[in-house]
């Protein structure tokens, strides 16, 4: 299980029975279980008595680009086999964690649950159609469904074999505890929404308590935009508060100098008061610090090898 799973296992274990369920056979944990997207019967298994289903897993987008068939199997096949156990078993609730990159493939503008999707990427796709199929499924049950659109959830991951290290801040915090150098190859003016990985449990733990109608889809970050540019000064200012090292940032894509600039909506979601209260006192610093500590310690680890 990836970054984002394996986080919400942890986090909430300390006041539920989490029970994991994954695809990868090599998975040795308590309460862990196997299953197959493919295999009906497994996912009946995997799900029974079974009150909340968190759908965390998925295909990366590059992944997603160069193999079509095998994110389909996975996003649309296995969502469905997913939805079939959940209504046999009286799974109560499911939260998909989707993605705000369903919208466009350049994530710019202002962006709120009512803007079209029109990005035909297949990660982009097949992540609408598991929507397609859980709304429909789910109003036909009577399961409760709530479908995040996530922005960038930024934090340290629990392993260094996790999905996250093609994602903009991980990457950066490597590259800075490996060279002391930080280099943005994109457009530094672009901006991003980045909600930590502290405030996203948090909203997790409060969704599990909340009742939700047939109002499915909300986008989920912090509401507030930053430029790539301005991330990787964060995380450079807070490597050298940590470490006492000096750090360099190359701006490769400098001369790109066109603003690209982002809204993203979260006001749907934050009418829920204690969801609103977590996103508004969002603050990235202390989960920079946790994950460019955990890069620190895993690259200590590496070279006393």
């Amino acid at each position: 299980y990836g970054y984002l799973g394996a986080n919400i296992v942890k986090f909430l274990s300390n006041k539920y029975e989490v029970i994991i369920g994954s695809s990868n056979k090599n998975l040795k944990k308590r309460n862990s279980i196997f299953y197959e997207w493919d295999n009906l019967p497994s996912l009946v298994n995997a799900t029974k008595e079974v009150d909340v289903v968190i759908y965390a897993s998925g295909i990366s987008s590059s992944v997603a680009k160069n193999n079509p068939a095998l994110t389909n199997k996975l996003e649309v096949n296995g969502t469905n086999n997913l939805i079939e156990s959940s209504i046999k078993n009286k799974v109560k609730k499911i939260i998909y964690l989707s993605s705000a990159h369903v919208y466009k493939s350049s994530l710019n503008g202002y962006i709120s649950e009512n803007v079209v999707p029109i990005n035909t990427h297949p990660y982009a796709k097949a992540k609408l159609n598991a929507e397609a199929i859980l709304k429909k499924k789910c109003m036909s049950s009577g399961i409760e469904l709530v479908i995040l659109r996530l922005s960038n959830v930024l934090g340290a991951p629990l392993s260094i074999n996790s999905n996250c290290w093609s994602l903009l801040p991980h990457d950066l915090s490597l590259q800075a505890i490996k060279t002391k150098i930080l280099k943005v190859n994109n457009n530094p003016n672009i901006e991003r929404d980045f909600l930590s990985l502290d405030s996203f449990l948090l909203v997790i733990k409060e969704i599990l308590n909340t009742k939700f109608k047939n109002d499915f889809i909300y986008n989920l970050g912090s509401g507030k935009s930053i430029k790539i540019c301005d991330i990787a000064r964060m995380i450079m200012n807070r490597a050298e508060v940590l470490f006492g090292n000096k750090y360099s940032l190359v701006l490769v894509g400098a001369e790109r100098k066109i603003d690209e600039k982002l809204i993203y909506d979260v006001n749907k979601i934050s009418q829920f008061e204690k969801i609103k209260t977590i996103i508004s006192n969002d603050s990235l610093i202390k989960d920079i610090d946790k994950l460019l500590l955990f890069c620190h310690h895993e690259m200590g680890k590496i070279l006393k090898k």
